[in-house]
């Protein structure tokens, strides 16, 4: 038997017809989910608490400000799908909601059917942006790395007075003798360089 995967529905008023029929439907899409309601004031953090659930579904009036913001701050410190079910619509805060990692989102009544589809395509849709958030850090990573390995080259070069083709293999030398990588050896010979231009 498949283990459900833990989702938690935070919604603004409690309506437990509609908070089962969510459950229900999160059920059929493999999610068995708790409730938690905040009938004052939004604070998704103090909600989730120590909690780490696979899905966050957010049942509001409406979309505010307030609770955006809180959508971008979950999204830098703690991501995952996010579904939101909302009775009225804003364009303008939808767009931020969407950038801040709402993954799903829906007005108005739903079925149960259309409610599995949305928590399987929020989680389809947070495991893209996770891995283009990924390979967009991993590619920044690397041009910091040639960036790097090409400042050292070019100190090589002119405190040695090597061609760079000899300064790549005196660099490439170095880190096959410490077992280090390339950027490993650039970084030090940028600092050793930077600590004789000192003294």
């Amino acid at each position: 038997m498949t283990q459900l995967k833990p989702a938690m529905i935070l919604a603004q008023d409690h309506n437990p017809d509609l908070e089962q029929r969510i459950q229900a439907a999160l059920s059929r899409a493999g999610y068995e989910s708790t409730v938690a309601i905040q009938t004052t004031v939004w604070d998704i953090s103090i909600a989730m608490g120590s909690e780490a659930p696979s899905l966050l579904v957010l049942v509001a009036n409406a979309l505010t400000a307030d609770l955006v913001q809180q959508l971008e701050e979950l999204d830098t410190h703690s991501p995952l799908p996010v579904m939101l079910f909302a009775q009225q619509h804003n364009a303008e805060l939808l767009e931020r909601a969407v950038h801040a990692g709402t993954t799903a989102y829906h007005v108005g009544e739903f079925s149960a059917e259309r409610l599995a589809l949305l928590a399987s395509l929020a989680a389809a849709r947070y495991s893209s942006r996770q891995k283009l958030k990924n390979d967009a850090a991993e590619a920044k990573a690397k041009l910091q790395e040639r960036k790097l390995v090409e400042r050292a080259k070019g100190i090589l070069m002119e405190k040695k007075q090597l061609s760079e083709q000899d300064a790549y293999r005196v660099m490439r030398q170095a880190a096959m003798n410490r077992a280090q990588p390339m950027v490993q050896v650039a970084a030090s010979v940028i600092q050793v360089s930077e600590l004789l231009n000192a003294s």
